[in-house]
């Protein structure tokens, strides 16, 4: 998965287009649509220090090629704590209705589309 790829599921895990996170960041309209299209190979650390910022995800979620980051899941936490909380949650339908009305909205749009990509891949789940 490329860092384009996984900024782009950010974005949409958090309604934001990345046009406006290129605004909110202060980087040039397109810069990162560059690196979709391969009129740029790769972003400073300083810019993607700061998307990982926005995201509240660590910097190597979002530049390790390890096939650990690239599960779609993983992105989402930046420590294994965070990770085993929402596994906990996870197992437990009740706690998770508890938890929703506490969480940030950024935190509802991330574990919305989860669920979403959860139902896309588990039919009968």
């Amino acid at each position: 998965m490329s860092l384009y790829d996984r900024i782009d599921m950010l974005c949409k895990a958090n309604g934001t287009k990345i046009t406006v996170l290129e605004r909110e960041l202060g980087f040039g309209r397109g810069s990162i649509g560059k690196l979709k299209n391969g009129k740029t190979k790769a972003m400073s650390s300083d810019r993607v220090k700061k998307v990982a910022e926005y995201f509240g995800v660590t910097v190597d979620s979002l530049t390790d090629d390890d096939a650990v980051h690239t599960d779609v899941r993983r992105i989402y936490y930046t420590d294994e704590e965070t990770e085993g909380q929402a596994q906990k949650l996870s197992d437990d339908q009740h706690a998770v209705m508890q938890a929703i009305p506490h969480l940030p909205p950024q935190r509802v749009k991330i574990l919305r589309a989860m669920l979403d990509e959860w139902k896309d891949t588990n039919p009968n789940g």
